[in-house]
């Protein structure tokens, strides 16, 4: 009761601003310019569709090769994960347990490792993305000595941050159990298990990059395909608008979409968020407000597709072992969930 009150005081706020947005800029016009997007919209499902097939191929990479799981497994892990994503208030904590407890004849702690690895990776190509957008703003766009100072230091934590990744992950840095030991002794945790669990992920995220570094490129490069195709989305969005923005105007839209994301994970689907960070981001290059949230009511219609097919894939999966159960083992069940009845 307590998760369901929570998730709906971060709800209901999101969607009155949803509305407010959608009444601010006019019904009329929000109307007209989906009516212009017409095809787009299947391209923009299309285009979302082939970077979830990179992002299961990139996943496929992070595992050893003893450990090769199918492709229609892992695309439908992917959905899983990102069905959980955008729906839960509890956003990246919930998907990467979701994927890992999924994959099957791998344990959990290295599923979810290799997952989480897949993640990080994935991370570091779109921050890379969001100081390309960022920079080009601070540079070229903004204005206010409070926004250009804000912009740079998002710039040098997200740098750092990729640099501190890679440098972790090459010379097998403790970045996981170390933080674990300073909070232990600093909060007096005692948590022996999740201690093993962090030291065993640990482990093996260092196992892989020491002995797949090509896997790690290749995880990082199918990463930043998976980027571009989020460009060439907003793109086939725009364009049908009367919009034709240049490669810089792109990647500060995708910039600002990205922190948007970061910062607002635990409102349920974002709802709101997405589309006043976009309208704010469009207002702030000098186009139209309306286009903004156009761009992200269309982008909110492939998200809530794709999580259909996500929760759908996590149900037949939920589904699958007990129907795979032979006729005796599903009689012993039955008798075994039957209640004990005292004689007369």
């Amino acid at each position: 009761m307590t998760g369901r009150g929570i998730k709906h005081l971060l709800f209901w706020p999101g969607l009155c601003l949803f509305v407010y947005l959608l009444r601010k800029v006019g019904w009329q016009h929000l109307v007209h310019d989906l009516r212009l997007l017409g095809w787009s919209l299947v391209l923009i499902l299309g285009l979302s569709g082939v970077k979830y097939v990179i992002s299961a191929l990139a996943l496929a990479a992070a595992f050893f090769p003893e450990e090769r799981q199918s492709w229609p497994a892992l695309f439908g892990y992917r959905l899983a994960g990102e069905a959980m994503n955008y729906l839960s208030i509890a956003g990246p904590l919930m998907s990467e347990p979701v994927k890992a407890s999924l994959v099957r004849g791998v344990g959990f702690t290295p599923a979810l490792a290799s997952t989480l690895l897949e993640t990080t990776v994935n991370t570091m190509a779109a921050s890379l993305v969001s100081v390309a957008g960022l920079g080009l703003l601070v540079f070229g766009r903004l204005s206010g000595a409070a926004l250009r100072f804000a912009s740079f230091g998002a710039i040098v934590l997200l740098l750092a941050m990729v640099i501190g990744l890679l440098y972790a992950l090459k010379n097998s840095v403790p970045f996981l159990t170390w933080p674990w030991q300073r909070a232990r002794r600093i909060c007096r945790l005692s948590s022996p298990k999740l201690g093993a669990r962090l030291e065993l992920v640990e482990g093996r995220l260092h196992r892989l990059s020491a002995e797949r570094p090509g896997a790690l490129w290749m995880i990082f490069f199918l990463s930043l395909v998976a980027q571009g195709l989020a460009l060439v989305e907003i793109y086939a969005v725009v364009i049908p608008l009367g919009i034709t923005p240049s490669l810089a105007s792109l990647l500060v839209m995708e910039a600002f979409t990205k922190l948007a994301k970061a910062l607002f994970f635990f409102v349920p689907a974002r709802i709101g968020a997405d589309e006043g960070s976009s309208a704010g981001i469009f207002a702030l290059l000098g186009l139209a407000p309306t286009a903004g949230v156009t761009l992200a009511l269309a982008r909110r219609w492939r998200a809530i597709f794709w999580s259909g097919v996500g929760l759908a894939f996590l149900l037949a999966a939920s589904v699958k072992p007990v129907s795979s159960m032979s006729k005796e083992q599903r009689a012993i069940s039955k008798e075994q969930s039957v209640p004990f009845a005292p004689g007369p």
